[in-house]
């Protein structure tokens, strides 16, 4: 389960956040097209557990958007 604020549940759904699954950083695609890195994901002892196959997903997915326009994740800037 992965619990956000409903702003970064909008971006997430809109495509321009994602969680890279081997890292937990959070990366961002701001709307002047640079992309991002915005710091670890914060975890709370819940005893849920992240389903990282559906991570690797989600992160695919978007990583083949950033290519698509152009982008990649080494450019990426850290705030």
């Amino acid at each position: 389960m992965l619990v956000l604020c409903p702003n970064d549940h909008a971006y997430f759904d809109l495509g321009t956040m994602a969680l890279n699954p081997a890292s937990l950083e959070v990366y961002c695609l701001e709307l002047d097209g640079a992309v991002h890195k915005k710091g670890p994901l914060f975890l709370h002892e819940s005893g849920h557990e992240l389903d990282f196959d559906c991570l690797q997903y989600s992160w695919n997915l978007w990583l083949r958007k950033l290519a698509e326009n152009g982008l990649d994740i080494s450019e990426a800037q850290p705030d």
